[in-house]
Parts: structure tokens; C-alpha cells; sequence
């Protein structure tokens, strides 16, 4: 590791689930995102006041609604990139 990396504290963020705040729904897109055309652009509060923009899986487009309770699931895009992502929680 790096010293930059070491002097990094870890905090767990994902302990608890969060709730949907704001939902723009996406319709437009970047060839890079095609083949998830529609998709979603969600701001998550988890439930330690956290905010980040993320994707709700899982729940068709036209079933979110602000303030539905999810929860993490992590995507892994690449060996190196794992993405926090969301669902309904169950």
C-alpha cells in the first residue's frame, strides 16, 4: 500500500440499508450505457445521513417511488471496480 492508502480510515457505510431521495429517470444515454437503456439515476440516503448516486436493480422503472427502502448489492464491473449498487429491500 501506499502512504496515502495507509493514512485512508475505513468506515463501514453499508451496514444498514438507506432509502430512495431523488429519481431522475433516465432515458437518455451514452453508447457506453446502451444495453441499459432505461435505466435509473437514484440519490440514496443510507441510514447514516451518507448521500450517493447510484442505480436501483431489481424494480422495474415505473415501480420507484422517493423514499422506498433499499438495500445494497454489490456489482462487480471488473476485476479491479466493484460498484455499490441498490434494490428493494426484502
Amino acid at each position: 500500500m501506499s502512504p496515502r492508502q495507509d493514512a485512508v480510515k475505513k468506515h463501514p457505510l453499508f451496514d444498514r440499508a438507506g432509502r430512495v431521495r431523488h429519481l431522475p429517470r433516465r432515458e437518455d444515454y451514452a453508447p457506453a450505457f446502451f444495453d441499459d437503456v432505461p435505466y435509473n439515476v437514484a440519490l440514496v440516503e443510507l441510514e447514516e445521513g451518507t448521500r450517493l448516486h447510484s442505480t436501483i436493480r431489481d424494480c422495474p422503472n415505473d415501480e420507484l417511488s422517493m423514499g422506498m427502502p433499499v438495500e445494497v448489492v454489490f456489482d462487480r464491473v471488473t476485476d479491479e471496480i466493484t460498484l455499490p449498487r441498490f434494490r428493494p429491500r426484502r
